[in-house]
Order: structure tokens, then sequence, then C-alpha cells
């Protein structure tokens, strides 16, 4: 099983498209904006009280299937997860309502077939 943040919608220059474009109400949010999704790049993220920085690299979909593929996995399953009842009961509005919106994560089930030899 491999979880990795959507490659869809984890592109830079990516993000939030509000009208008007400097307000910073979440209700002005009209949809998410993909940008460059083909570009291949390695990018870091500094989260608040993480120390070091995380490194992540962008692909493609079609990337990943192409490297299970190729090193003899089978795709058995895909899911792309959203929020739980119990998510919906526990976090605040807002949360809940950005979460349905788009798909942060894809998780993969792979499956290699056992190799016979003669």
């Amino acid at each position: 099983v491999i979880v990795i943040s959507h490659p869809c919608f984890d592109t830079s220059p990516g993000g939030w498209v509000r009208i008007p474009p400097d307000t910073k109400r979440r209700e002005e949010r009209v949809g998410w904006m993909v940008d460059w999704y083909f570009k291949r790049v390695s990018f870091t993220i500094s989260w608040a009280g993480i120390d070091p920085p995380l490194y992540g690299f962008h692909r493609t979909l079609s990337d990943y299937l192409q490297v299970f593929k190729d090193n003899g996995f089978l795709l058995t399953d895909i899911k792309e997860p959203c929020i739980t009842d119990q998510g919906k009961r526990e976090l605040p509005g807002h949360i809940v309502r950005h979460q349905f919106r788009v798909p942060w994560s894809i998780i993969f089930r792979l499956h290699k077939p056992e190799v016979h030899k003669k």
C-alpha cells in the first residue's frame, strides 16, 4: 500500500482561486487551480515546529503507474480518501467543507505476483 499527496492537486503554483483575488474569506474560494501538472520538480515544505524541512517530488499519475508496472506490480485498488464521519462531527465546518472539494491524497494497493522459475 502506497499513500501519496494527490499529484493532480499538489502542484505549484496551484492553490485556491478567490474572487476577489485578495479576499481572505473562505466563502469566496471558487475553486482550486492546478498549473504545471506535467512539470516534474522537487520542492521543500516548511511547517512550524518541524525541523528540518520536508522534501517532496511532484510526478504525474502516469509516472507513478509506470514505475509500478516497470517493477512488476499490479494495481489492485485505488482510493481517494475523503473526510470520515468522525471528522465531519469533530472538525470545524470550514475544514470539513474544504475536505470535500479536493482529494488531498491518493492510495494505491499493489500486488507483486510470485514469479516461478523453472
